[in-house]
């Protein structure tokens, strides 16, 4: 029975050691997801205005609060160009312009909201405001129709 005693101990040390510790090495196999926003910029019929040979060109938009200019990215695709905002950027529910060119400029506010996961924090929109509305993604993409 002495022999068996610390042969049991050590199974059930070790049982317990398993499973009383979160399991988090699949978190290595996980990336996390970027905390980005895409907008974009067409007309009533949903054609994009946004390309340097277009209306409003990446070349000359800002995204401004107070002094401070924030990082823009643009990605194109399905023969359409989108703003990349970087949320992680944002304080949430203050005013940030969007300045398209030298005489139009858009007001964004967003609220934003961290989920705790298993792996990461995730920071997502709540609330996308566009000029003092609230707009919802289409496709992906929050709209800004000109």
């Amino acid at each position: 029975m002495k022999k068996v005693t610390p042969l049991l101990l050590s199974i059930l040390l070790f049982i317990f050691a398993s499973c009383s510790k979160d399991n988090y090495s699949d978190c290595a196999l996980v990336s996390p997801v970027e905390p980005i926003a895409f907008i974009s910029i067409e007309d009533s019929e949903g054609v994009s205005l946004l390309g340097e040979d277009n209306v409003f060109k990446p070349s000359e938009i800002t995204l401004t609060r107070g002094t401070d200019t924030l990082f823009l990215d643009f990605s194109e695709g399905d023969d359409k160009m989108a703003i990349v905002l970087f949320i992680e950027q944002f304080e949430s529910e203050e005013d940030y312009s969007l300045n398209l060119n030298d005489e139009e400029s858009e007001i964004l506010n967003l609220t934003l909201k961290l989920n705790p996961g298993k792996c990461f924090d995730v920071l997502s929109i709540e609330k996308f405001k566009l000029n003092g509305e609230e707009i919802q993604p289409e496709n992906g993409a929050y709209i800004i129709q000109k």
